[in-house]
């Protein structure tokens, strides 16, 4: 059944037995939040230039890309607060759902595949980037919330650090995107 690999993955996340050292799940929860950050700092201006070729490089088509990321970041905000009302158990269960859902819209569509319908160039733009990134990048933006909570829940300490690692991989994402993802 489809919950049978979920309920392992629970069954590991919130095992307090395991033989991991608290340090190494510490680094592994770190990483995951500087590079959730950096992946969706680099999806943003991808799928801008990827979009731009069918709608035109105008401010019109940068400004619902832009809404669109703004309103993916605060969905995930609103997801990792309403994940943390929950049991544990359904915590981990949803967020291992939504992460085998965004491996399933993991590819970034060629250009080719942005030309679908015609009409209203913004209703376009917003769903074409619904159809293809919101689930990933909704994964991507609840990362670090849903992190610093399980971090300050397993005692690691002050989950606030976090949101500076965060920060650095955003900035990363946003300094290597033109410097060396564009060019190459």
């Amino acid at each position: 059944s489809f919950m049978a690999p979920l309920n392992q993955i629970a069954d590991f996340a919130l095992d307090q037995n395991r033989s991991a050292p608290s340090s190494v799940l510490r680094a592994v929860l770190i990483v995951m939040v500087l590079l959730a950050a950096f992946l969706l700092f680099q999806l943003e201006p991808l799928t801008g230039k990827i979009i731009t070729p069918r709608f035109g490089g105008t401010a019109g088509t940068w400004s619902v890309c832009l809404f669109f990321f703004q309103m993916v970041v605060l969905a995930g905000y609103g997801l990792t607060w309403a994940l943390t009302k929950l049991k544990e158990r359904s915590q981990v269960l949803i967020y291992a759902a939504l992460a085998l859902a965004s491996l399933y819209w993991q590819q970034i569509p060629a250009p080719a595949q942005w030309l679908n319908a015609s009409g209203d160039p913004a209703l376009e733009v917003m769903a074409l980037l619904l159809k293809n990134i919101a689930v990933p990048g909704l994964f991507l933006a609840s990362i670090s919330g849903t992190v610093q909570v399980w971090y300050a829940r397993a005692r690691f300490g002050d989950p606030y650090p976090l949101y500076a690692v965060s920060n650095v991989g955003s900035l990363t994402a946003l300094l290597s995107y033109p410097l060396l993802v564009e060019p190459n």
